[in-house]
């Protein structure tokens, strides 16, 4: 089936009930004994339900609470009632939520909930609170009907109110016994396998629709997709008359989204050339998490030749920004993502993305430069404005794009404080000129405070450090937000009046923005950069060196971790 209306389920499939485990670990001594409350107060609320009784679901959670106090002995105070209901409305969306409703949104299915929660007096929702509120025409809550799920009369009423027939509306949900009863109702139904759920193999029982890791995997599943296909016009593309049919090049294409099988090579049309972009034949580009996350569909856009970044030889360029056979770098652009990148023999950028980048190096090296450099540089020398003998914090250091503002940071003459989780990787960090490191965490503004002054912090872990990152700043110093290698969960309750301090600053940077206007690829010295590293002024060699022909092994390495730092490939 194909619904058109995708009825959603709130409570641990679209908000992170996990976020009650300090609450239940002050009451109960483990965090965990949240899913044994949740799990008991589903349990009763339909027991409620089949003895034609009903109390709303916040009244009969602060019961079912008390009554495992009872069991188990632990006094449930007024206050822990309180910390948990508190709780209970405020908690944050799972991570892929927001992208994928976002994207169901965009593909034009109506959206709507379908909650066991009271409705607010007079405030905002749970998912209002969680910023999810726009996404849905409305929030049904069983309160309406004075039943809980998973009563057959819940679906057929919504079903009803929106003006479709329940084989219109498929049920999304995270629990078994919800997607069971919205598929006896005549809906579909699509599980969402979040932590300690999953399908129920009984015989006779409706099995959902779809099952989906995430909200992102559902979207694949409702609507499978590929990557966007960027092909150049064939001019005369005959067998009669072969000298017009348009060159082609070897190219490494997303066939699908998906694993690493979804990485193929083939011929494709070599880009023509079009004035004011420029035709580069790639030596060489780096490997990027993004690509990684284009080849599975992750990303908001993705063409179906991937590729970020490259170095290379111009081969055309009608505006004569630069000459034929100049040693070049090109980034971002929309490369990869709105036009065919890297991934090729040949591609075609917008001169504003392209920057000369003359050096006897050898490929593999320069290929390392472009896009970690390029932003490194960036955000120390224009967002943080770092200068010689500041002190800088770099969080999350031993990334590529770490370890890059790591060296570049000490050449300029900058005290480094480098973070790792890993104290493994403490050695390698102080071999790059880091003057101290330690263990990233939640609370190194305390481990550093009493020391001296900060300067700039350089943040690439993310939302999860990036107040901790403003407290440690002296007056007039700055932190720059710029990689979220902690995952991408919003900041909670970020109020800039009452969370920072006077005096300090916090930017952001993004690498996608290279070739808008007020960002040039031209301000950054990437020409600089390589000749520091042929002196042998800045250390720049790639972790690992692949062939074109190992672009799945390139891709399993990155996948698994074992990067230790910028890989490349280098196309003979």
């Amino acid at each position: 089936m194909t619904p058109k209306v995708l009825v959603f389920d709130v409570n641990e499939t679209l908000l992170d009930i996990t976020a009650l485990e300090p609450a239940f670990a002050k009451i109960f001594g483990d965090g965990g004994w949240v899913r044994e409350w949740f799990g008991q107060l589903v349990t009763y609320s339909m027991t409620l339900t089949l003895s034609d009784v009903y109390t709303d679901f916040f009244s009969l959670g602060e019961s079912v609470l008390r009554m495992l106090g009872d069991i188990h002995g632990v006094q449930i105070t007024d206050d822990d009632l309180r910390a948990v209901r508190a709780g209970f409305a405020t908690m944050p969306a799972h991570a892929d939520v927001a992208t994928g409703l976002a994207q169901l949104r965009d593909k034009g299915y109506r959206l709507v909930t379908l909650t066991n929660s009271p409705p607010s007096s007079g405030g905002e929702t749970p998912l209002q609170r969680a910023g999810l509120g726009e996404f849905f025409e409305r929030e049904f809550s069983v309160d309406t009907d004075r039943v809980f799920k998973p009563a057959t009369t819940l679906y057929r009423h919504v079903a009803e109110q929106l003006g479709v027939e329940p084989s219109d509306c498929m049920m999304v949900a995270a629990h078994t016994w919800d997607t069971i009863g919205a598929q006896a109702a005549g809906f579909g139904g699509a599980l969402i396998l979040r932590e300690g759920n999953a399908p129920l193999p009984a015989e006779g029982t409706p099995q959902p629709t779809v099952v989906a890791s995430d909200l992102i995997d559902l979207v694949h599943q409702l609507h499978p997709a590929g990557p966007t296909v960027v092909r150049e016009q064939a001019v005369g593309d005959t067998d009669d008359l072969p000298s017009l049919r348009s060159p082609t090049m070897r190219a490494i294409v997303i066939e699908k989204f998906g694993g690493l099988d979804s990485l193929i090579y083939t011929d494709i049309p070599k880009p023509l050339p079009k004035s004011g972009e420029v035709v580069i034949e790639v030596k060489g580009f780096g490997i990027n998490h993004a690509e990684m996350h284009m080849r599975r569909g992750e990303w908001a856009e993705a063409a179906e030749v991937s590729g970020i970044e490259c170095v290379g030889i111009v081969d055309s360029c009608p505006g004569g920004e630069f000459p034929l056979g100049a040693k070049v770098a090109a980034l971002m652009g929309g490369l990869g993502r709105t036009i065919n990148g890297s991934y090729a023999q040949y591609t075609r950028v917008r001169a504003a993305n392209v920057a000369p980048i003359g050096s006897d190096l050898p490929w593999s090296q320069l290929a390392a430069l472009p896009e970690t450099y390029a932003t490194a540089w960036t955000c120390l020398f224009r967002n943080l404005n770092l200068t010689s003998g500041q002190t800088l914090v770099i969080r999350g250091a031993t990334s590529s794009f770490g370890q890059a503002a790591v060296k570049l940071a000490v050449n300029s003459g900058a005290r480094v404080i480098a973070t790792s989780r890993n104290a493994d990787r403490f050695a390698m960090l102080e071999q790059l000129g880091a003057a101290r490191v330690e263990i990233e965490a939640t609370d190194l503004a305390t481990r550093l405070a009493g020391g001296e002054p900060i300067d700039a912090v350089l943040d690439l872990v993310g939302n999860s450090t990036i107040l901790d990152s403003l407290d440690m700043l002296r007056r007039g110093g700055s932190a720059c937000l710029a990689g979220w290698l902690g995952g991408l969960d919003p900041i909670g309750d970020f109020n800039p009046l009452l969370r920072m301090a006077s005096g300090v600053n916090l930017s952001f940077f993004g690498s996608f923005v290279f070739g808008n206007p007020g960002f040039p690829l031209s301000d950054v010295p990437l020409q600089e950069i390589a000749r520091q590293v042929q002196d042998g002024e800045l250390e720049a060699q790639p972790s690992r060196v692949f062939s074109f022909d190992e672009i799945r092994e390139a891709h399993r390495v990155m996948e698994a971790g074992e990067a230790g730092g910028k890989m490349v490939v280098v196309i003979d």
